[in-house]
C-alpha cells in the first residue's frame, strides 16, 4: 500500500486516526515514529493480521491535524478486518469512543463518537445554589462529580457505484450538522466535491479538482454569506524515480500563507515525513519498520 493523502475519499481515513496508507513489510509488528532528535513520538502496533491495534503517542504533532498525547485501541470481529470500535485515553484521565456500522460488503454506513464528560450536580437534599455578584455559590462537599457518556457526533455515508456521493453530519455536539456531496468524473475520479450548512440552507464552499501529469490541484471556493468569497488552493504534485513514487507534496494556500506537507519514499516505502506552515516547521519526522 502507498500513501493515500489524496483528493479522493479513503474510508480508513474516517476510522484510524491521522491515517496514512505505507507499504507494510511482512509480519509487521510496530511503526515507530521519530522525531530529528530521535524521541519516539508515535507507536503503531499491529496484530497477526496486520491491522492496527493499538496507537500510542507523546507529545506528537498528527500529520493532518493538531498537536494531542495519549492512545487509541481498536476493536475487531474475528470475521472483520475493520474495527467496529476505537477507544481514546490519556494520562488525564480523558476518555472518548467511536462506534463504526458497516454495510454487508464492508462499506462504511454509520459513525457515532461518544465522549466520556466530566460532569457535576447538587448532592440530594443539599441546599439551593446561592449567587453572589452573579456567581454560583455553592458548597463542595454539596457537590456530586460524575462521568456520562454523551453523544458528540453522527456521521452517514452514501455510497453509489463504489463511490462516496454523500457525507452527512446530522448531529454534531458543538455546532449545526452540515453535509458534503462529490461528483465524479467518467473515470472515477473526485472532481467537484460541495459542503452545505445545516438542512442544505446555503453553501459554504465548493471544491473542483484539475488533473495533471503527476499533479492534481484542488480549488476551494468559500461563501462567506456576510462578505465576499475567499479561496483556498491546494495541490498534490508526486514525484517519481526509476518508475517508483520517490516523493510526494501535499501544499495548500489561502490568504494567510501557505502550509506545505513534504513525503519521502525509499524503495515505495514512506521514510520521512516533514511539514512547514507559514515558514515554521512543525515536525520533521523519521519513520521505522520492526517485524520483530
Amino acid at each position: 500500500m502507498l500513501l493515500t493523502m489524496s483528493v479522493t475519499y479513503a474510508q480508513r481515513q474516517e476510522i484510524y486516526f491521522d491515517y496514512i496508507e505505507f507499504k507494510l513489510p511482512k509480519n509487521i509488528k510496530r511503526i515507530i515514529i521519530y522525531n530529528q532528535q530521535g524521541t519516539i513520538k508515535r507507536t503503531i502496533f499491529f496484530d497477526a493480521r496486520g491491522n492496527i491495534v493499538k496507537d500510542f503517542f507523546q507529545d506528537y504533532i498528527p500529520i493532518q491535524g493538531y498537536g494531542t498525547e495519549g492512545g487509541f485501541t481498536y476493536y475487531y470481529r474475528d470475521d472483520f478486518d475493520l474495527p467496529y470500535k476505537r477507544v481514546y485515553g490519556n494520562q488525564r484521565g480523558d476518555s472518548s469512543k467511536i462506534v463504526y456500522k458497516y454495510s454487508k460488503k464492508g462499506v462504511l454506513k454509520k459513525r457515532i463518537d461518544w465522549e466520556y464528560e466530566r460532569r457535576t450536580k447538587r448532592r440530594k437534599g443539599a441546599p439551593k445554589y446561592g449567587y453572589s455578584s452573579g456567581c454560583v455559590v455553592i458548597n463542595e462537599k454539596d457537590v456530586v462529580r460524575y462521568r456520562k457518556w454523551v453523544i458528540h457526533q453522527k456521521k452517514s455515508y452514501h455510497f453509489r457505484q463504489g463511490k462516496l456521493v454523500k457525507l452527512r453530519t446530522p448531529y454534531d455536539y458543538e455546532d449545526e450538522g452540515c453535509s458534503w456531496e462529490m461528483s465524479y468524473d467518467t473515470s472515477g475520479r473526485l472532481i467537484e466535491k460541495k459542503e452545505f450548512s445545516y438542512k442544505k440552507r446555503h453553501v459554504n464552499w465548493v471544491e473542483q479538482v484539475q488533473y495533471f501529469t503527476n499533479k492534481s490541484i484542488v480549488k476551494r471556493k468559500y461563501f462567506a454569506h456576510d462578505s465576499n468569497a475567499i479561496f483556498l488552493e491546494k495541490s498534490f504534485i508526486y514525484n517519481y524515480k526509476n518508475g517508483r513514487l520517490s516523493s510526494y507534496k501535499y501544499a495548500s494556500s489561502n490568504p494567510e500563507g501557505s502550509d506545505d506537507t513534504h513525503y519521502y519514499y525509499k524503495n515505495e516505502r514512506l521514510i520521512r515525513v516533514k511539514r512547514v506552515s507559514l515558514g515554521r516547521l512543525l515536525f520533521d519526522y523519521k519513520i521505522e519498520y520492526q517485524t520483530n
